[in-house]
């Protein structure tokens, strides 16, 4: 039996998430940023380039996780404390093969809950004009 408190939204997808179980794919991020090199990414948005002097490196610690017991399985969801911005957070956020419950983004393994974290700072950074997309930074150079 399914939970009626635990959804699931495919990207792209629009309006209400389905309820769907949870499933044990990895998943697949907005943006494409899977695999990427969070902290070259991150050294390059927060060069002299973008923000004079400040060159900000970022350490394994910047993320931490929660844990959860989701339809039997263990999930995770991942925040994103920026150093560069003086901690402000970032947390896992819609992605494919994520689980939404109790007003928060859950995944089945801590790399799918990172990469929706740093998904979440990087749609920030777009937000603001720091970045013109997931790509590249305001001036069009590639990040990775």
């Amino acid at each position: 039996p399914q939970n009626p408190d635990v959804t699931v939204q495919p990207v792209g997808a629009v309006g209400l998430a389905s309820k769907q179980p949870i499933s044990n794919g990895s998943a697949s991020p907005k943006g494409n940023i899977s695999g990427i090199n969070y902290q070259s990414v991150y050294m390059k948005i927060f060069s002299s380039r973008n923000f004079p002097n400040k060159v900000v490196s970022l350490p394994n610690s910047c993320f931490t996780y929660d844990e959860r017991d989701i339809e039997g399985k263990k999930c995770f969801c991942a925040k994103f404390s920026s150093p560069g911005e003086s901690g402000a957070l970032y947390a896992s956020c819609e992605m494919d093969g994520g689980v939404f419950e109790g007003g928060r983004w859950w995944f089945v393994d801590q790399k799918a809950a990172k990469s929706a974290a740093f998904h979440s700072f990087l749609q920030s950074m777009i937000n603001r004009g720091i970045l013109l997309d997931f790509r590249r930074d305001s001036k069009g150079r590639l990040l990775y």
